[in-house]
């Protein structure tokens, strides 16, 4: 079989949870400059959009290495399709919600569109929060406790899903789904430290 490592996506799975912060407080400063009407809000955006983008590549790469992690050591496809619909949903996310802030931030939506934007983003956040509960429950029939993260990985990741449901405890959501991906990171870096387990 393939021999797989595990360890980069384990460490880019703790980065993107360790620009969460940076990423709250960049949106924090771009939405405050922006009711100021100051100058720096074009660089702050820019600012964000590089940490958001970076954030979610990261975000990314580690799951699609989680699906091979469990196809490989497990043979666990429970979760496939459902992987590759949330890698979809978060880079719909992330372009919509970059789009429409930059264009809200740079005078480019009038008031009579943030509606509108607003709608778009709630239309896209409601189906990946359900899937990011969908998987989660999935993923617990998992036989194997992934070296006792599973359970914590899972949970985290169904409270974070509720939190982006609800729109108003989205910030508290980035910060429980933060906590998630560091606990993906553990599980991959312990992955490494494991002997690989053929399938027949």
């Amino acid at each position: 079989m393939e021999k797989s490592t595990y360890t980069l996506a384990g460490w880019l799975a703790i980065g993107a949870a360790v620009l969460a912060l940076p990423m709250m407080f960049l949106s924090f400063m771009v939405d405050v400059l922006t009711r100021k009407g100051a100058e720096m809000v074009p660089v702050f955006l820019m600012l964000l959009a590089g940490v958001t983008v970076t954030q979610a590549a990261m975000e990314v790469y580690a799951f699609a290495r989680l699906r091979h992690l469990l196809n490989e050591r497990f043979g666990f496809h429970a979760v496939d399709a459902l992987i590759i619909a949330i890698i979809v949903m978060t880079i719909a996310m992330v372009s919509v919600s970059i789009t429409a802030r930059a264009a809200y931030a740079l005078g480019l939506l009038s008031e009579n569109l943030v509606p509108v934007a607003l709608g778009a983003i709630v239309v896209l956040a409601l189906p990946f929060a359900v899937l990011g509960i969908v998987f989660a429950v999935k993923l617990l029939s998992l036989q194997d406790d992934l070296h006792g993260l599973l359970r914590p990985y899972a949970y985290t990741g169904i409270a974070a899903s509720i939190c982006f449901a609800t729109i108003i405890l989205a910030p508290v959501g980035l910060v429980v789904a933060a906590v998630s991906n560091a606990i993906l990171g553990g599980i991959f870096l312990r992955a490494d430290r494991t002997p690989q387990v053929d399938f027949v």
